[in-house]
């Protein structure tokens, strides 16, 4: 079972890129979507707490972590996710960047000039294990797609790939890799401070993004995963002065992704059974 499989119906207007419709087939440039399990779940749970029929509820689902996504689900399904084709978009997260400028990327690739700090063998060339190879292997087990990427001996895309997925996003802001450290550094160091600042700034900005398209106003807020869940300093300093927390409930859902699938093979073998007889 595929994280970004609960995702695959997503509407058209979400799921596509604004590229060349021809360069779009031909390399599958879709948005896939993460944390599938995760939020599928998290929905599931909130509308059994709320009393509310989940078919018909609306919820933004926030998964903080590590990895950070949010998605918009009404009537039991995804309207639309700030992962895409890769789990590099979207929020800022731990130590991968969220969403940059395309144009970016592109400078970086034309001014290639690994820092030091970065891994010998990225700087001098050697072919390491890419991050996003986990993610190319998902892609290829949905779509039969091989060649999605080529991640060979190109230095300037190595460095560049690992910069993008390790060493940005809050650990990038701050210099300190874990968020329990941020939390506890903010009152007394600036970077942290500011860290913090500009993680809970995007997710409101994204919050917000989904509220002006959302089918009706939804019936919670819901946070998951390591952060979204486990940390209540965290949450009060989220929804501190937010007027969305006075209107839409705010639920907490403890992660229980191993649970989830399990209940999804039960499901599904239960299905067989019955098709068989």
């Amino acid at each position: 079972m595929f994280d970004s499989g609960w995702f695959k119906d997503l509407p058209l207007v979400v799921r596509i890129y604004a590229l060349p419709k021809e360069i779009t087939n031909q390399h599958h440039l879709f948005r896939l979507g993460f944390h599938g399990i995760s939020h599928e779940y998290a929905c599931l749970e909130a509308a059994k707490e709320l009393k509310k029929d989940f078919d018909k509820s609306t919820f933004i689902s926030l998964h903080l972590g590590s990895g950070s996504s949010i998605a918009l689900v009404h009537r039991g399904k995804p309207l639309d996710t700030s992962m895409g084709f890769t789990p590099l978009a979207g929020l800022p997260m731990m130590t991968r960047s969220g969403d940059v400028d395309p144009g970016i990327i592109l400078y970086l690739l034309r001014n290639h000039n690994p820092p030091q700090h970065l891994p010998q063998s990225l700087r001098e060339g050697e072919q390491e294990s890419s991050p996003l190879k986990p993610v190319l292997s998902e892609v290829e087990g949905i779509r039969g797609v091989r060649g999605v990427m080529n991640v060979g001996h190109d230095t300037s895309v190595d460095w560049l790939e690992y910069l993008l997925n390790e060493e940005s996003g809050l650990k990038g802001l701050s210099g300190i890799d874990d968020f329990r450290k941020i939390l506890d550094e903010a009152t007394f160091k600036e970077n942290a401070k500011f860290a913090l600042e500009y993680f809970i700034y995007h997710i409101r900005k994204y919050i917000g993004s989904y509220l002006a398209v959302a089918p009706q106003l939804p019936n919670a807020v819901i946070l998951t995963g390591a952060i979204g869940a486990g940390d209540a300093r965290f949450r009060k300093m989220l929804f501190k002065d937010f007027a969305l927390a006075q209107r839409i409930p705010v639920t907490v859902i403890t992660p229980r992704e191993e649970l989830a699938m399990m209940r999804m093979v039960k499901a599904s073998s239960k299905f067989k059974a019955q098709n068989h007889k």
